[in-house]
């Protein structure tokens, strides 16, 4: 895995920088794809078959990457000589087919990791994905529509690029969106009225107190985190102004008080 890493480090860094010179350089920038897909997929797959529940989204990617892998060997051996590269190619054809499962795979391992999601979770990843979708078809597509020339199939198939890459972004963005929140449940209970002594004077209070629980992206409570408690005393009168806040976490307590305050 590691030489696997050197080799495409060597690889991206020839391309962006050309630090080897010819003509070494162009035959690391030639071949190397024919070793870094086939590799990456194989990972792909014995990580699949490690992990059970995630085996079907690891053999899914792997399969992308091969595909992929496929495509890069067809241009690399049939048509890296040519003057004019032929559009659509088989190359295409492969290059294309990385997009479906990819798609599944990327869902699989999705529902594998987060489970089920409520449907409020779900439209918060749907508007991060619609979004940056919207984003990125803003700045590309004018340009891609601009320089699409050639035959009807030509066109299509360097169109058909950016609108798996930006279907593929979206989907990603979604899932960190959905996967990434942080989601946690509050209950809060009416404890009574009090006097309490603050900064500002002793006040008639109305005190509540709560629990704050992590949950899942289902709404469940997650039981391997710790529960945080808080109470609250806010003014009993029309201001509801918030007079002292004390918290505890398994980072610590925290005490607020207010200190002053001034009506508008």
């Amino acid at each position: 895995m590691w030489l696997l890493a050197a080799l495409f480090l060597i690889y991206a860094a020839q391309l962006t920088f050309h630090l080897i010179p010819e003509p070494v350089g162009g035959l690391v920038t030639r071949w190397s794809p024919l070793v870094i897909f086939p590799a990456a997929a194989l990972l792909c797959g014995v990580h699949g078959f490690r992990r059970g529940r995630e085996r079907a989204a690891w053999l899914l990617l792997g399969s992308g990457l091969l595909l992929w892998g496929f495509g890069i060997a067809y241009f690399t051996i049939l048509q890296w000589d040519l003057k004019v590269i032929p559009t659509p190619s088989p190359a295409d054809g492969f290059w294309l087919a990385v997009y479906p499962p990819w798609y599944a795979g990327l869902i699989l391992l999705f529902r594998a990791r987060i489970g089920a999601v409520s449907w409020r979770v779900a439209v918060d990843g749907l508007i991060g994905a619609l979004g940056m979708g919207a984003i990125a078809a803003a700045i590309v597509f004018e340009a891609v529509l601009h320089s699409a020339e050639g035959s009807p199939a030509a066109v299509i198939t360097n169109l058909a690029y950016p609108v798996g890459d930006l279907l593929l972004l979206s989907l990603v963005v979604g899932v960190m969106v959905v996967g990434g929140r942080r989601m946690w449940r509050v209950d809060v209970k009416y404890v009574g009225i009090e006097t309490i002594g603050s900064p500002v004077g002793n006040r008639r209070a109305v005190h509540m107190s709560g629990e704050a629980y992590k949950a899942k992206p289902n709404l469940a409570l997650d039981g391997a985190k710790a529960t945080r408690t808080f109470d609250v005393w806010v003014s009993d009168d029309a201001d509801h102004v918030p007079l002292k806040m004390s918290a505890h976490t398994e980072l610590g307590d925290v005490e607020m008080d207010l200190t002053e305050y001034s009506r508008p």
